[in-house]
């Protein structure tokens, strides 16, 4: 009866995956595999994705009838979920504390807690969340990618989220780059623009406080080094130092060398 389906399972008196809450099957109009939910499918596809608004079929987990996608099975009348967009075919029985509506300006289905209304900002093209108030973005989300792993922003299930650059990034990727970057005693930065995605003031702080642990007289007689800094994108002479440099023009040590050697 459930031939060619895939994914799903019933554990706590819920059907559904890891991802959502349903009691059907999507199917595929790419493979034509029926699977609980388009991201279990793309997980074990990398030449192919499901097209979840060209979605046309699915079948009932509870009677095995294939049939049209809708929220009602045409043939035990069960709902397959409490909440169904027919535009994006997104099927889903969210927890108390959250809420599911589809955006006609975005042409998305929204997640959001109950309490925390969202509202479509056209300047921004996407929801946002009216408490606190919204402040636009520099950088539009609609059409952004990650600027760390390049990925779309837009239609992402990650959170996302700008760094103080502006430029958009998935939260976990922020997080990574900056555990990566700390790690190798750098200053962590956009990949895009190369100006921090960390508060200046406490880079700052952290990089004063090291220099003062390290400094060698080594590095005292050393000849000065020429700098450019990437937040004020201005060049200045500074003096000698194996790891950081301070921008003698807006103070901050997001930087890197451009000259340094001593001239013949």
């Amino acid at each position: 009866m459930f031939k060619n389906c895939h994914g799903g399972y019933f554990h706590g008196g819920r059907y559904g995956c890891s991802e959502y809450a349903r009691k059907c099957y999507i199917e595929c109009p790419m493979c034509n595999e029926k699977w609980c939910c388009r991201l279990c499918h793309n997980k074990a596809h990398s030449d192919h994705q499901i097209p979840r608004k060209e979605v046309v079929a699915m079948q009932c987990k509870m009677c095995g009838e294939e049939q049209d996608v809708s929220k009602v099975c045409i043939r035990c009348g069960v709902v397959m979920a409490d909440y169904y967009c027919d535009i994006c075919h997104l099927f889903d029985c969210p927890p108390p504390e959250l809420y599911i509506y589809h955006c006609a300006d975005c042409g998305e289905c929204r997640k959001a807690p109950v309490g925390k209304p969202l509202v479509h900002c056209h300047a921004c093209k996407t929801c946002v969340y009216t408490d606190p108030p919204h402040t636009c973005f520099k950088y539009p989300l609609k059409g952004a990618l990650c600027s760390i792993c390049g990925k779309d922003m837009y239609s992402s299930r990650e959170q996302a989220s700008f760094s103080f650059c502006h430029h958009w990034a998935h939260k976990s990727c922020l997080e990574a780059r900056v555990k990566s970057e700390w790690a190798k005693d750098v200053v962590p930065t956009c990949p895009t623009c190369q100006k921090s995605i960390v508060n200046l003031e406490k880079v700052d702080k952290m990089i004063k406080k090291k220099l003062s642990e390290e400094e060698t007289e080594e590095e005292t007689l050393m000849p000065k080094q020429r700098i450019f800094c990437y937040e004020c994108e201005e060049e200045s002479e500074v003096p000698y130092h194996s790891r950081f440099h301070k921008c003698s023009h807006c103070g901050h040590y997001n930087t890197r060398v451009i000259s340094g050697e001593e001239e013949e």
